[in-house]
């Protein structure tokens, strides 16, 4: 029975929850210090600047090889909740962006393509944008035609301006060397171990976080500091001690003939307390 996969499994979503904490992790290093984070408030991740921008994430982890097109649901579902928040941010007023980071690339032939990079202007987008809905016969799709249709022709455009796409997001699996190559400063071959700590404390924090006993937002400072704390367990005259609760096999103190253990037997002590001086 083993490979086979249950029709009932959450493999993906599970994926997809984890994708969005590592991810997070990994952005906190390209923003400036005085932001901070914020995870699932407002939408997946939100991050805010020291001067009150905000920008909105939705991240979707795809599987290999899809891309998406004029109707994708991840891309709706997604401006369902921006159109939400533009409308009660103060909609033109709004200080508010909006990013879909997608694990899967955007169809060539897709309007989605004028929203990656500096795209199209804004009135081509709320065009496009409108002539797909107006082809949808997708129940989803209704709830967000609905939501919509309280902006003006300005407004919608306004709000499509702020839209961005970024395709081909680095997969979950890919992230770790990307942390990687941000921790220059430590020693290549202790890399791997720095990474595993920050994520477990980052995971911790994201779990307390959630569960409302920290927070509510994550400060790109609190990661820097960490980062500096962790870093220094790792200089060449301080390397962590990962093994200080493991002991050696084969411990036989009336056959260890190095010189320690002969002159701890001329001091006539317990096999017990040589023992314990083996193992220090």
């Amino acid at each position: 029975m083993s490979g086979i996969t249950s029709q009932f499994s959450a493999a993906e979503p599970g994926l997809g929850y984890i994708f969005q904490s590592r991810y997070a992790l990994l952005r906190m290093f390209d923003l400036p210090e005085d932001g901070e984070v914020y995870i699932e408030r407002n939408d997946d991740v939100e991050f805010v600047a020291a001067d009150g921008q905000v920008s909105l994430g939705s991240l979707k982890h795809k599987a290999k090889g899809e891309s998406l097109s004029d109707l994708s649901v991840d891309f709706w579902k997604s401006v369902r909740v921006w159109v939400s928040y533009y409308k009660s941010s103060g909609r033109s007023g709004s200080n508010a962006r909006f990013i879909l980071y997608s694990t899967a690339s955007v169809s060539p032939c897709s309007f989605l393509q004028h929203f990656v990079g500096a795209g199209g202007s804004s009135e081509f987008r709320a065009t496009g944008a409108a002539s797909a809905l107006a082809s949808s016969v997708s129940k989803d799709i209704d709830k967000v035609k609905a939501d919509l249709e309280g902006l003006t022709t300005v407004e919608a455009q306004d709000f499509y301006g702020r839209i961005t796409i970024s395709p081909s997001t680095p997969r979950i699996d890919d992230i770790p060397a990307l942390i990687d190559q941000r921790l220059r400063t430590t020693r290549k071959e202790d890399r791997e171990a720095l990474f595993s700590r920050l994520e477990g404390w980052w995971s911790d924090l994201v779990i307390l976080v959630l569960t409302g006993k920290a927070g509510p937002s994550i400060k790109v400072q609190e990661v820097s500091d960490k980062l500096v704390l962790l870093a220094e367990q790792f200089r060449a005259d301080n390397l962590p001690i990962d093994f200080q609760n493991k002991k050696p096999g084969d411990i036989d103190p009336s056959n260890d003939k190095r010189t320690f253990v002969i002159q701890l037997h001329a001091l006539n002590l317990s096999e017990k307390r040589i023992q314990h001086a083996i193992i220090d």
